[in-house]
């Protein structure tokens, strides 16, 4: 009996055979305790029919491609995110994008684990399989814990962008958000560091 399910939602008939492929040849667990199922990504009738499906199965993990648009995967994002909030969905959700990723919700970064599609084996093996001892687990609880009272996934995104080199302006074009909202998330995460910089100064 399979220990772990693992369902795939894309529209790529490549992507779940790549990714049984990989799963099947790593060594972390034996290949018949992992099953994994494949549901078709349908924009429409995500939330009514495969949100539904998943609810009512026993899915450990949930991988999402999220390669097919920013338009098609935000309405799938949205109700998973709901799902996740009202407690009706207890999966692990891995989020697979190529180029870049736009939630508009910044908390969605909090409950989601987003890795590039040219990920290397490794990272995503670890999301899946996350580290296992003791000491890794209560670091990684740590670091999450920090990361949440630090900087949101948008306000990091947004700074990485700028200590890239990029102008506010381009990163509102990116991400296809109002410059408004940039220049906000921008001063935010300038203002959460500047204090972190001053509270490690006098600590």
């Amino acid at each position: 009996m399979p220990d772990i399910h693992i369902y795939t939602v894309s529209n790529d008939r490549y992507f779940s055979a790549g990714l049984h492929a990989l799963l099947r040849h790593g060594e972390t667990l034996p290949h018949n305790k992992i099953a994994l199922h494949e549901l078709p990504f349908e924009k429409e009738t995500f939330e009514v029919q495969t949100l539904s499906e998943l609810k009512n199965s026993a899915c450990d993990f949930l991988i999402l491609d999220c390669s097919c648009g920013f338009i098609n995967y935000y309405g799938a994002c949205s109700a998973l995110y709901a799902a996740l909030e009202q407690g009706t969905l207890a999966a692990r959700i891995i989020l697979m994008y190529e180029n870049s990723l736009c939630l508009t919700n910044p908390d969605m970064y909090n409950h989601f684990i987003t890795l590039d599609k040219n990920a290397c084996v490794e990272d995503i093996l670890l999301a899946i399989f996350p580290r296992q001892t003791v000491q890794d687990e209560f670091d990684a609880d740590v670091e999450e814990a920090m990361s949440r009272q630090y900087l949101t996934g948008r306000e990091l995104i947004v700074i990485n962008e700028i200590y890239s080199g990029a102008q506010p302006y381009e990163i509102a074009k990116k991400l296809k958000l109002r410059l408004k909202t940039i220049n906000c998330y921008k001063n935010r995460a300038m203002k959460k560091i500047c204090s972190k910089r001053t509270l490690d100064v006098y600590a």
